[in-house]
């Protein structure tokens, strides 16, 4: 009997384990082709492109049938771009909470020369360096063409998704695209900063993840 029973415990608690480990749909905005993902108890933020193979218990899909609640697998493009969305259960149009802050910041664009891009209590700037301004930017998803005051942007406050304070958290860079490798820098003005300097022979496209 106590054989028995410690058997099933041990099932329940893999059960639990699944359950806890699975992915799921917090919010999804087809506006801005967001889609924000729980995953081990933080948040994830993901875009959808016109390529993006959506499915909904296994049938072809569109973004909005995509519903909070459902349990997702997703095949991503770098630290953003969703490759494949695999979305499962019947989910809750109705129930679309507010999600929560994310503890990362994504920054996509194309770089001709050097730029630094700096990141500090829900503001970001760059400061252009050398040769041509930056073009295709984007923040965490978002199209971004900020207006320049001489070598520096006006700031990006416009998170669809909040971002939660750095605070004294540790702040980490990782790289998913760019040739030459970014570079993580510690000065007063922002705790999270990375300068580019791009490789001669035209521009490039860049992608990297602030993470805290």
């Amino acid at each position: 009997m106590n054989t028995q029973r410690s058997v099933s415990l041990i099932v329940m608690w893999f059960l639990c384990v699944a359950c806890m480990a699975d992915d799921r749909i917090v919010a999804v905005d087809p506006q801005s082709k967001l889609l924000t993902v729980e995953q081990n108890g933080a948040l994830k933020l993901c875009r959808v492109v016109d390529t993006t193979d959506i499915t909904v218990n296994g049938v072809k899909a569109t973004m909005p049938q995509l519903l909070p609640g459902q349990t997702v697998e997703m095949k991503l493009s770098g630290a953003l771009t969703a490759v494949k969305i695999a979305a499962s259960g019947l989910g809750n149009a109705s129930n679309a909470s507010r999600p929560g802050a994310l503890r990362s910041v994504i920054v996509q664009m194309r770089v001709d020369g050097a730029d630094r891009v700096l990141y500090q209590d829900g503001k970001l700037w760059i400061e252009h360096m050398s040769a041509q301004n930056p073009t295709e930017i984007f923040i965490n998803g978002v199209a971004w063409s900020p207006t320049w005051s001489g070598d520096k942007t006006e700031q990006f406050t416009k998170f669809t998704v909040p971002v939660g304070p750095i605070g004294s958290g540790h702040v980490t860079v990782k790289q998913f695209a760019g040739r030459s490798k970014v570079k993580q820098e510690h000065i007063p003005s922002a705790p999270a900063v990375v300068t580019i300097t791009d490789a001669p022979s035209g521009a490039d496209d860049y992608e990297f993840q602030f993470s805290w």
